[in-house]
């Protein structure tokens, strides 16, 4: 795990069917594990849904705070993954270094073509607004 001035950081990824209340019901998680939102990324597809969130997390809590947003994933019917990204994946924050991307296919635009394309962009250092 990455240290990061007091927490390490955790990344969550979740997909499946969107329904009302799903991100104030993670974020509520997020905020009783006294951790904090660092970044933050959704997308709604044809009623579908993949969002991202990179948080910083107590060391001490950070498993707590994992198996808490995956019972609340199950409850709302959600796939959920998690991973600590190294330091190389961590991008610094530096302004100017920002791009609108458009995404055009002849394909249909599914969630887990945006979650390839989040992975995509991550890997090379970017963040997904």
């Amino acid at each position: 795990p990455v240290p990061n001035a007091g927490g390490n950081i955790l990344v969550a990824r979740g997909w499946g069917a969107d329904k009302p209340g799903i991100c104030q019901a993670f974020l509520k998680k997020v905020e009783e594990h006294n951790s904090e939102v660092l970044d933050m990324a959704q997308f709604l597809l044809g009623g579908g849904l993949m969002f991202t969130f990179v948080l910083k997390v107590d060391e001490e809590k950070s498993f707590a705070l994992m198996k808490s947003l995956r019972a609340c994933a199950e409850e709302v019917s959600l796939a959920l993954d998690f991973y600590f990204p190294n330091a190389a994946e961590v991008p610094e924050a530096e302004g100017g270094n920002e791009a609108v991307i458009a995404l055009v296919s002849s394909q249909a635009i599914t969630p887990a073509l945006m979650m390839d394309v989040d992975k995509v962009l991550w890997g090379h250092g970017c963040v997904v607004l």
